[in-house]
């Protein structure tokens, strides 16, 4: 899943708890982990480096890590853009559950990029869960022909808005 998607997810489980923003970051952490179960696509990042399984294990300083970053805060950015559009109604009242479920949303990606960096434990059995709770990414523009392989993309960007559709309605159900 892209942060943004993670990030508006991780609200609507927060928000589920607005007066305990310790429990909200931890319901963020979940969403996180349950929707990357489900398939999804993700944008391409080019600093990335996989091992012979496919996996990612670590990624480069260089200028691909550079333009990298810049995708990664435009993500940061509309979600948390796309979050406080959502979710205004109540913002006096749920700030805390808000930033609680962004933080909460995004936190198993940073602590990747902490792994790839570090590799000491917690963070190698924390990455060890992450990877085998990922969805393999059926929807990746790479596969198939160009014209396939676009409409997997499509489809899974589809798939991201309507997880998190469905989030943000169960949320609004369950606050009620």
């Amino acid at each position: 899943m892209i942060l943004a998607s993670h990030m508006i997810i991780g609200v609507a489980a927060a928000r589920l708890v607005p007066n305990n923003p310790y429990l909200g970051f931890f319901l963020g952490i979940v969403s996180h982990f349950i929707v990357d179960a489900i398939p999804h696509s993700e944008y391409p990042l080019r600093s990335v480096i996989f091992d012979k399984d496919g996996r990612v294990v670590n990624m480069s300083w260089n200028k691909d890590f550079m333009l990298d970053l810049l995708k990664i805060s435009a993500d940061i950015i509309i979600g948390a853009g796309l979050v406080f559009i959502i979710f205004k109604t109540n913002i006096n009242n749920d700030v805390h559950a808000i930033l609680a479920g962004i933080a909460g949303g995004v936190f198993p990606d940073g602590l990747q990029f902490l792994y790839f960096k570090i590799k000491k434990e917690p963070l190698i059995a924390i990455q060890k869960f992450h990877q085998a709770i990922q969805a393999k990414n059926i929807f990746s523009a790479k596969g198939g022909s160009a014209s396939g392989g676009k409409n997997k993309l499509y489809q899974g960007i589809l798939m991201q808005i309507i997880i998190a559709a469905a989030a943000i309605f169960a949320s609004m159900l369950l606050r009620n």
